[in-house]
């Protein structure tokens, strides 16, 4: 079981393919998936059940997601309302994807081809070495379909990938670069200031790194030492009880052939 931690993670998914990406009520929402790592509950709401999510979460302390502030945010609002959402607006929001960018040195208020590559499918394919078992494209065609319990299976699998690395960033600080995997990324961990990109020799990644059992290892015990040394802050407290010392998985990659890939921009 993983650690008791006061956050909640969540995912939505919509009705129909955005033609916009600022038009939301377009969009519609079929369901939102949330994982409760106080109680380590999962939940399901539909559109009519969207203000029993926002109750449950204004009682957490942190909100996690992934490119949840730009996107997920804006659709939950869009059809709870502003003044229904108000009360989320003292819990800070942890976003994956906007921490990923400021790791990896790059802006977080205007997209250029410098932050292709960075999708959820990459970061837990690069970290864990298997991803998302159904692309994000697929989802508006799986609700017209009416195969909903797929689409709920889809989603409850991404908001866990989320989880995951969530409790990666917890335990180490770290991440490997989806697009260089000799790179480790360093994270801000919530309610930290400070984030960057770090190799044991303290430069951009180039030692040799080796991936192996969803951990990094360096060329030397020594190496490795004494990079977890400087890259793992100390845990904040009361936000959690406790870290797992190796988060292991249960995904399995079983993308259907031939499924086409979701839009770079939306980096879901």
């Amino acid at each position: 079981m993983l650690p008791k931690i006061d956050a909640l993670c969540f995912d939505m998914e919509t009705e129909n393919l955005a033609e916009d990406w600022n038009d939301y009520k377009s969009m519609g929402v079929s369901v939102l998936c949330a994982y409760d790592m106080l109680k380590n509950r999962s939940f399901v709401f539909f559109k009519e059940d969207l203000p029993e999510f926002v109750e449950l979460a204004s009682k957490r302390k942190l909100l996690v997601g992934y490119n949840s502030v730009r996107f997920d945010f804006n659709l939950l609002q869009a059809f709870v309302g502003p003044r229904e959402c108000i009360q989320l607006s003292g819990i800070e929001h942890y976003d994956i994807l906007l921490e990923t960018y400021k790791a990896a040195g790059l802006g977080t208020t205007k997209f250029t081809t410098a932050h292709r590559g960075f999708k959820l499918q990459d970061m837990t394919q690069a970290n864990f070495g298997y991803g998302k078992i159904i692309d994000s494209v697929l989802a508006p065609a799986l609700w017209r379909a009416g195969k909903i319990s797929a689409l709920i299976n889809k989603c409850a699998d991404d908001v866990m990938l989320c989880v995951e690395l969530f409790h990666r960033i917890l335990e180490t600080g770290q991440l490997i670069h989806p697009q260089n995997q000799l790179q480790l990324l360093k994270f801000r961990k919530p309610f930290e200031e400070i984030a960057g990109t770090l190799s044991p020799s303290g430069g951009t990644g180039n030692s040799a790194l080796k991936e192996a059992g969803g951990r990094v290892i360096a060329e030397t015990g020594q190496e490795i030492k004494n990079f977890k040394s400087r890259l793992v802050p100390e845990v904040q407290r009361p936000l959690f009880e406790g870290v797992p010392e190796k988060v292991v998985g249960y995904h399995k990659e079983v993308k259907p052939e031939g499924a086409p890939k979701s839009d770079d921009d939306a980096n879901r």
